[in-house]
């Protein structure tokens, strides 16, 4: 019959909300990347086509790194400008990530290291 009992309405109904906050947790994801941070360089992992898109920048090629609002800046040796969105970590977080980056750049840089 055409007809359902108010239970099963009400379970499908309870299905769809996980199902709307999944897509819309996706959707967020897939607009930013994940940042890592290595003794080697920075690894900026997308999540939409990782082997295709993954860049790897290492210490000897950033000039300098400054945090604009939700956004990491930064500005390589060939001139060229990298922006990487970390809208999805906390105020702290960001503060902490363009910290260390910024200071592993300028101690490499008052070292000498990687210069010819």
């Amino acid at each position: 019959t055409p007809y359902l009992p108010a239970p099963l309405w009400a379970m499908q109904a309870a299905a769809l909300v996980p199902a709307v906050l999944c897509l819309a947790a996706g959707r967020r994801c897939l607009k930013h990347a994940a940042v890592i941070v290595t003794p080697v360089g920075v690894e900026i992992l997308p999540f939409l086509r990782a082997r295709r898109a993954m860049q790897w920048f290492f210490w000897q090629q950033i000039r300098s790194a400054d945090r604009e609002g939700g956004r990491l800046n930064l500005r390589l040796a060939d001139g060229s400008t990298v922006a990487v969105s970390l809208r999805p970590m906390t105020s702290a977080s960001r503060d902490m990530l363009a910290h260390a980056v910024r200071q592993r750049v300028n101690t490499l840089q008052s070292s000498g290291y990687g210069q010819a």
